[in-house]
């Protein structure tokens, strides 16, 4: 028994083969057939054309076949071979995606009992603390504020793609949150003697947005700008419209990002890697979460920058305003205490001077 398959491994029926085909009058072009027997698999490329006589009826038909068994066994070799490799990487980054997570839930415990217990020293010792202690305590403080920024940014980014991330969005006042923001990082801002202003023409609008990932959004591009402009400079924070989007612009006079890693920066783990950028500390994987939450919410950011004149990130979101909650009060209370918290976590490298 001989059988006949297509390049997709159907049996092609006998009225379909080529010489029929070429019997009916059509032309072949490099057509794939395979033919099987118990013994053996060939696979074939057939062209092929009919010659007409004087009374247009088919006279013979010229026809090529080329044996291509050894291209098409190469070929489908190496598709296995590559979707081995695909599996295997899959299963690797998998792994290793739960490695991560569990390092970080490991990590994540002892930091907050840390964070916890120096609470209470403050609270119910620092009376009787002497200066060296609380500086010390201050330290202690400040680097488990780092390790808890790592450890919530390695969670984040063991969930995966942009799909597998959750939104909580509420109706809030962006222009307000946005401010309220701004204003809250010039306590840092002033120990490098750097200038932060906010300008909006914009009075108020509601966005219906998760504020919590607008707020770490918002606080790392921030920090960033904070820690890679010299002292003396000044960083502005604009809101406008645009069309029907709202932007968020954050323009500092740092150290800038030369154009062929303005990408780089919003991989994983992507970090400028030269003199520009080695006076700040990072791991790289702060932009990468703030383009997926960006994204997630429907929006986008990039960049402009030229070196040693500074660089501007542009947040942009689609305008989509709804009824304000009636908790809103309440939240907003509530989210003002969750801002310092996030300010003291995503700035925990930038270490405040003691007066």
């Amino acid at each position: 028994d001989i059988t006949y398959y297509d390049s997709q491994d159907n049996v092609i029926p006998f009225q379909e083969l080529p010489v029929f085909k070429l019997m009916m009058g059509e032309q072949l072009k490099a057509l794939r057939a395979t033919v099987k027997t118990p013994e053996n698999t060939h696979h074939f490329s057939i062209s092929g054309r009919p010659v007409y006589d004087d009374h247009k009826n088919i006279y013979f038909s010229i026809v090529c076949i080329r044996d291509v068994t050894t291209q098409v066994n190469q070929d489908n070799y190496i598709l296995k071979v590559e979707k081995e490799k695909k599996e295997y990487l899959e299963r690797v980054i998998a792994i290793k995606d739960d490695f991560l997570t569990l390092v970080s839930h490991e990590f994540k415990t002892p930091l907050t009992v840390i964070g916890t217990a120096i609470q209470a020293l403050e609270l119910f010792c620092g009376n009787e603390l002497s200066e060296k202690a609380r500086r010390y305590i201050a330290i202690i403080k400040q680097n488990s504020l780092r390790q808890l920024r790592l450890v919530s940014n390695l969670l984040d980014i063991t969930r995966g793609t942009v799909d597998q991330i959750r939104l909580y969005k509420r109706t809030i006042d962006f222009v307000s949150l946005t401010r309220l923001i701004t204003d809250s990082v010039k306590i840092y801002a002033a120990q490098k003697n750097l200038q932060i202003s906010f300008d909006t023409n914009i009075e108020s609008m509601l966005l219906c947005i998760d504020d919590e990932k607008y707020e770490r959004i918002l606080l790392n591009i921030l920090s960033n700008a904070i820690k890679f402009t010299p002292k003396g400079k000044n960083i502005q924070v604009k809101l406008f419209y645009d069309d029907d989007y709202v932007n968020v612009s954050v323009r500092d006079e740092g150290v800038g990002i030369p154009k062929d890693k303005i990408n780089v920066i919003f991989e994983r783990f992507g970090q400028v890697d030269n003199s520009l950028s080695r006076q700040a500390e990072g791991s790289g994987i702060g932009l990468y979460l703030v383009k997926m939450f960006v994204e997630k919410m429907g929006g986008t950011i990039s960049v402009k920058s030229v070196p040693y004149e500074g660089a501007t990130f542009i947040i942009r979101f689609p305008v989509l305003s709804a009824e304000p909650s009636i908790r809103e009060k309440e939240c907003n209370e509530v989210d003002n205490k969750r801002i310092i918290t996030m300010m003291n976590i995503e700035f925990s490298d930038i270490y405040l001077s003691k007066t």
